[in-house]
């Protein structure tokens, strides 16, 4: 037994760690009574929602900024390249090698270049992608906020609806035990042969008790989902609200008009309109996508090969050693114009999709 005896001091150790420890640990306190403003702050610091309209928001800004200055420099490109060739020596009219010198020494070449065209006048193209671009902006802002109208719609609705089922719980757990005595005691009376009441009335009164507990029952359902979602809201891991009991609210008068005012203000109309506005500018850009582009035109490279002899002769084509510096006026123009004819018509389209949607938002 002597061996066991350092394994039960050991254990007896632990324990009386565990122990201090469990005694030593304070009771958790009450979570901190939040207001309603208190909750829909948290909401918006919290809910995923927000953030990403947010990154929807900055994402629109930068299609905005890629169609005001991507057109300038989207045609624009660098080439570079390094190989080996075989080296060549002579002059324009004379050269003791063949056209292929496979047998002489070897030697790098290089090349550099860039050309780009910068747009000078495009039909309207660019003037529809930018009007594209700032509608995209605008929904991706109005539809933040009508998440965030949206999220304090649901802080409210859950509040208020916590709210109430404690303060319904508070006047059930006042009211029901005084019905099971009324019970109690009609049950007391039949038994005893009261002539004043009968088993009709106690038939009434159970009846009276199983619909207060089923209300009681429904009540708690409320309190936990209001609760649960208050938390999913706000990310707070305890919900506690103030002690309010019911009492009526005032409300302001408001005249059919403002009703009015109010629902043409609404965000997904914005939205909409938005939408209307692009779908405009996607037509426009497909209507005029039968015309070219005309822009100003740059190229400047260098082909570069030492082992070669540079010819300086300005009507020698020299593939291994040229220089080469040019601009001017030029033009692109896409030829499908039987696919441009379909592009339109899908851009007409969807307008009027648009279009029928906006209505039908209007109607309610």
């Amino acid at each position: 037994m002597a061996p066991r005896l350092p394994h039960l001091v050991l254990a007896s150790a632990l324990a009386c760690a565990g122990v201090t420890s469990v005694l030593a640990q304070e009771p958790e306190a009450d979570p901190p009574v939040r207001d309603l403003e208190a909750l829909v702050d948290a909401a918006e610091r919290h809910y995923p929602a927000l953030e990403a309209r947010g990154a929807a928001i900055e994402a629109a800004e930068a299609r905005l900024g890629e169609a005001r200055l991507s057109p300038f420099f989207r045609g624009w490109e660098g080439t570079a390249g390094l190989t080996v060739v075989p080296d060549a020596t002579g002059t324009p009219v004379y050269s003791d090698q063949d056209q292929l010198p496979l047998n002489e020494g070897w030697g790098p070449a290089a090349q550099v270049g860039i050309r780009g065209v910068v747009p000078l006048y495009t039909f309207g193209k660019l003037r529809a992608l930018k009007r594209a671009a700032r509608a995209g902006v605008r929904a991706a802002t109005l539809d933040q906020e009508r998440a965030e109208a949206g999220l304090r719609f649901d802080v409210r609705r859950a509040y208020f609806a916590l709210q109430l089922s404690l303060d319904l719980q508070q006047m059930i757990g006042e009211g029901l035990p005084k019905l099971e005595r009324a019970a109690e005691k009609l049950q007391e009376m039949l038994a005893e042969g009261d002539p004043d009441v009968n088993p009709f009335d106690r038939f009434r009164l159970e009846t009276a008790l199983a619909e207060v507990r089923a209300r009681a029952s429904e009540i708690e359902r409320l309190h936990d989902g209001s609760e649960a979602a208050l938390q999913a809201l706000t990310g707070l891991d305890a919900i506690r609200v103030p002690d309010c009991p019911m009492e009526p609210i005032a409300l302001e008068d408001t005249t059919m008009a403002r009703f009015l005012e109010a629902s043409e203000a609404r965000p997904e109309l914005g939205m909409l309109e938005a939408a209307l506005e692009a779908r405009e500018a996607a037509l426009d850009a497909e209507r005029v996508g039968f015309a070219p582009d005309f822009g100003l035109g740059f190229q400047a490279a260098l082909t570069w090969a030492p082992g070669r002899t540079d010819q300086e002769n300005p009507f020698i084509q020299d593939q291994a050693n040229r220089p080469q510096l040019g601009a001017g006026l030029v033009m692109r123009w896409n030829l499908d114009f039987a696919g441009q004819v379909h592009r339109r018509d899908r851009a007409r389209a969807r307008l009027e999709e648009t279009r029928a949607q906006a209505r039908e938002a209007r109607l309610g």
